[in-house]
């Protein structure tokens, strides 16, 4: 409970501690899932793209929310969604080799999910902007000297949106 010091007394875009969430309660994700263990796995439903695609445990070692839980930056050029808030979508990871690994997904574009009002509770399609369609390729190094992984990925969105660009939106 409290308030963002952040937006409230300091006013800078990234804030500063990532222990800061919504000033109400909120439902995350809630989806159904089926997996063959290790090699596919497929879900449906409420999802948030954040922990499918930009988790990762080295950026949990900072306080800061620029990089804490998921690099924000990416929220302000894309419609993007990460906990507390979950849009309608799919996801689908494969892994045809231990050394490979694809993650494909399409996500209902919706910059009004966030709001504290639906309480993650907003269902609907209504006001919807598109899909965004992600991919990420790993290749994952196994090697115990030095164990790695090398990844690319792309979205696309089919919206139009306003790009953020040094520091404004145009």
């Amino acid at each position: 409970s409290g308030n963002n010091l952040s937006s409230e007394y300091i006013g800078n875009q990234f804030p500063v501690a990532q222990v800061f969430g919504r000033e109400t309660y909120h439902v995350n994700e809630l989806y159904v899932q089926e997996a063959i263990e290790g090699i596919f796995s497929v879900k449906a439903g409420r999802l948030c793209g954040g922990n499918d695609f930009l988790a990762s445990p080295f950026y949990a070692k900072y306080v800061s929310n620029a990089l804490c839980g998921n690099p924000i930056s990416i929220f302000f050029n894309v419609p993007f969604t990460a906990q507390p808030n979950a849009t309608w979508g799919t996801y689908i990871s494969f892994k045809p080799h231990k050394s490979l690994l694809i993650k494909n997904a399409i996500y209902n574009a919706n910059r009004y999910i966030s709001e504290n009002k639906y309480h993650g509770m907003n269902f609907t399609f209504d006001r919807t902007e598109g899909a965004l369609l992600m991919t990420e390729w790993a290749y994952l190094l196994h090697r115990m000297s030095l164990p790695g992984n090398y990844k690319i990925g792309a979205y696309y969105t089919t919206g139009t949106f306003k790009r953020f660009i040094e520091g404004k939106q145009k």
